[in-house]
Formats: structure tokens, C-alpha cells, sequence
């Protein structure tokens, strides 16, 4: 059972755990993913991985001018506009089904504050709010590393720190995933042994009702809306 967390003005019960699916069509939804078998992929280029804007600090997530999320190897799912505001205290975990065409690669998760245009931020302001990543061949030991098969299915769950956000109405929320953030995270060379020379990886991210790829957002009931 949550804690509880005692305010001037109201009780709430914390870290209410409340799944989001993603979907091919780039949703992010309480529902799960109606089809039977897709997924969407992508180049992971060590070479040029996707840089770190604002660790530690809401920043837009842009580079050179551009977002983030026009990269090819950035995966986008939001929901919609929000009708009215969400908050979310606690730690995100996401658990995706992924593959590689390499023994090794990384996956990377964002929770991002998709802020709607104004007279200061025409194009809209997207804010980092908390991140994480898991190296493949650590998945089950960072003790005892563990090459992947290439072409294999795995279920993985990526872990960020804890965060707390008020996702206000009119919003969306956003869920980056990709392979690197760097440099916030080292490079994965993609080669199983996280070192040699690079190797571009085609990684893959199922989502279907048999590999329901989603993130569980812990969310507060009763915050201001």
C-alpha cells in the first residue's frame, strides 16, 4: 500500500502505479497496442549518438536548433494534450521487448514535459524530467556480462531515478526511447564487450498485445489539476 502524504490543504495518496502503452502510431495510451505483431526500428550509430540536454535540470530538448525527437534514432510516444493536469512523484520504470542485429547495445528511456506553444516558445517547450538506460549485456549482471543474440526478442525492464513533475493541463507527456544519451551515459560501441571499434546496430522496439512495451508512471490522485 502507497504512503501517504499529509499537505495543508488536502491528502493524497502517492505513487499510484499507472501503466502507459506505447504504440507504432507513436501513442502513448492507457490502452494496450492493438495489433498482433509490430514494432518499429532504427540506426544506432555510436559514432553520433544522442546528445544530453539538461541532466539534473528542465531544459528544452534541443540541439543545434533542432528537437531531439526529429532524430531518426529517437522514438516518440505522447499522449495527447492532457484535459486536465497529471502529477507523478517516484520512481519511472519502463519494460520494453527489444532486439538487435548486435551481440550488444543499449537502450535508453526519456520522460519528457511536452509544454503547448506560446508568445515566448512558439514552437513548444519540451523539458527533460528524468532518464535511464540498460546496456544488453548487463541485463541479468553487470557482474557476469552476457552477449545478446542477434535477431533474439528480449524483455527488459530500464529503471530512471525518481522524479516529480506536474504534467499541467494542455500538456503532454512524451516517452523518448533510443540507445544512447551521451554524454550522461557512455557510449556503447555495440561490439559485446563495450569497447573496439563501433559497430552501427539496427535495434528494435516490438509493440504489440503480445509485447505490450509500456512505462508505469507513478501518479498522485488528488494533486492540483
Amino acid at each position: 500500500m502507497g504512503g501517504v502524504l499529509l499537505t495543508a490543504a488536502r491528502i493524497r495518496i502517492a505513487g499510484a502505479p499507472t501503466t502507459y502503452y506505447l504504440h507504432r502510431s507513436g501513442a502513448l495510451s492507457l490502452s494496450r497496442a492493438p495489433e498482433d505483431f509490430t514494432w518499429d526500428e532504427y540506426l544506432y550509430d555510436p559514432r553520433d549518438p544522442v546528445p544530453t540536454i539538461g541532466p539534473g535540470s528542465a531544459q528544452d530538448q534541443r540541439h543545434g536548433g533542432k528537437p531531439l525527437a526529429a532524430r531518426r534514432d529517437v522514438l516518440v510516444f505522447q499522449t495527447p494534450p492532457l484535459e486536465q493536469g497529471i502529477e507523478v512523484d517516484g520512481a519511472v520504470t519502463a519494460t520494453l521487448w527489444v532486439g538487435s542485429d548486435c551481440p550488444d547495445t543499449d537502450f535508453t528511456i526519456k520522460l519528457i514535459d511536452v509544454h503547448p506553444p506560446s508568445a515566448e516558445h512558439p514552437g513548444g517547450f519540451a523539458t527533460n524530467v528524468t532518464d535511464g538506460i540498460l546496456s544488453m549485456r548487463h541485463r541479468v549482471s553487470r557482474e557476469r556480462p552476457t552477449p545478446i543474440t542477434p535477431g533474439r526478442v528480449y524483455e527488459i525492464a530500464i529503471a530512471a531515478p525518481p522524479a516529480r513533475n506536474l504534467f499541467a493541463r494542455g500538456h503532454r507527456v512524451r516517452l523518448d526511447v533510443s540507445s544512447s544519451n551521451a554524454p550522461r551515459f557512455p557510449v556503447n560501441p555495440n561490439t559485446g564487450t563495450g569497447e573496439g571499434t563501433p559497430r552501427v546496430a539496427t535495434n528494435r522496439l516490438y509493440l504489440d498485445r503480445a509485447r505490450p512495451s509500456h512505462v508505469v508512471l507513478p501518479i498522485i490522485t488528488g494533486a492540483p489539476r
